[in-house]
């Protein structure tokens, strides 16, 4: 048996926004890479989607574990108390599964669970193709 799956939207794809676009908002399946350390806490960035659906939203770091918080755009945060640090993505970092709505800003903030920690992070976000499973 043969199975052939077509994506329409990139998954999970952690290709880098260049340097000079760090401070722009995120693009859909582009990852942005910052340096944090005790200097630097967080990082501060914000995603408008086209279309409304179900995305998720990951934050990762080869060295250190990474948490987020994510903010509607009336400003109250979309992480549920105690989740801000889930474990649920890749080799137990935060990953999120939001529902957006098409042409609203959503504010997203990267920092490491360990504010003495210091290296390399990246968030980024890529549609999800079906909504999350609630195990409650």
């Amino acid at each position: 048996m043969l199975l052939i799956i077509i994506a329409t939207e990139p998954l999970n794809v952690r290709a880098e926004d260049p340097v000079e676009k760090l401070w722009d908002p995120l693009t859909l399946g582009y990852a942005k890479k910052v340096w944090l350390a005790p200097t630097r806490t967080h990082f501060t960035t914000k995603f408008t989607p086209k279309e409304s659906g179900w995305y998720n939203i990951e934050t990762f770091s080869d060295d250190e574990d990474t948490v987020m918080e994510i903010y509607h755009p009336d400003g109250y945060s979309m992480v549920a108390a105690g989740e801000s640090d889930g474990d649920r993505g890749v080799g137990n970092e935060e990953l999120q599964v939001k529902r957006f709505e098409a042409g609203k800003t959503y504010t997203i903030q990267v920092y490491m669970q360990d504010l003495d920690d210091e290296g390399f992070a990246w968030v980024h976000v890529w549609r999800s193709l079906r909504e999350p499973i609630n195990m409650s």
